[in-house]
């Protein structure tokens, strides 16, 4: 299923946005695990745990999202390449936790992660169970914490976790409302400072 919107690049190459068959799990593999090996800083699996996993594993994450049990992924492509992704799974009664945001780093700056993000946006809102979506995002990834500001999430708290450079990092979470409930039960955080800027659309 493709979906709109739909990102003309410099080169006049349409960028589309849609989701994978389980028969393309190979597309899903090599992108998540580029994202990791670049990127090790901002996702909780590493590298080399990922690369283990079988052919099944990447097979049935595809299935779960093809048969919509609590699952969506979405993907951007620029002719047949998969350049980006962006993913979210159900964590309890109304709560869904975004997951899995990437940009290849020579595709970054044409505003795909937005694209992204407002078609998962799009898609999970279509599910009235939903209430809210949360993530976390490292601090120092100060695109990525724009990016989602300006998508309607607020920072709602602070955690720290182990990513997979093996290192722990300052993270903040994030929510977003889509129904009538308060964010989380945590003060605000105002203002946020930022030592790097990774360019994430």
């Amino acid at each position: 299923m493709t979906l709109e919107p739909q990102a003309r690049l410099a080169s006049d190459q349409t960028v589309t946005v849609r989701q994978l068959t389980p028969s393309e799990w190979e597309s899903n593999k090599g992108l998540r695990l580029e994202a990791l090996e670049r990127e090790p800083q901002a996702f909780g699996t590493s590298y080399s745990e990922a690369a283990q996993k079988p052919d099944t594993y990447w097979q049935q994450r595809l299935q779960q999202v093809e048969a919509g049990q609590g699952a969506w992924m979405l993907f951007a492509f620029r002719a047949d390449c998969s350049i980006g992704m962006a993913g979210a799974y159900t964590t309890g009664v109304g709560k869904v936790d975004i997951i899995s945001v990437y940009v290849t780093v020579t595709e970054r700056g044409h505003g795909i992660s937005r694209m992204l993000m407002e078609s998962l946006i799009r898609q999970i809102g279509e599910d009235p169970s939903v209430q809210a979506m949360s993530l976390t995002v490292n601090k120092e990834q100060c695109a990525a914490v724009g990016l989602y500001t300006s998508l309607g999430f607020a920072i709602v708290g602070e955690t720290s976790s182990e990513m997979g450079d093996g290192r722990i990092h300052d993270e903040y979470v994030m929510q977003k409302s889509l129904g009538n409930i308060a964010l989380l039960e945590i003060e605000p955080v105002s203002a946020w400072n930022c030592c790097t800027t990774t360019d994430i659309e």
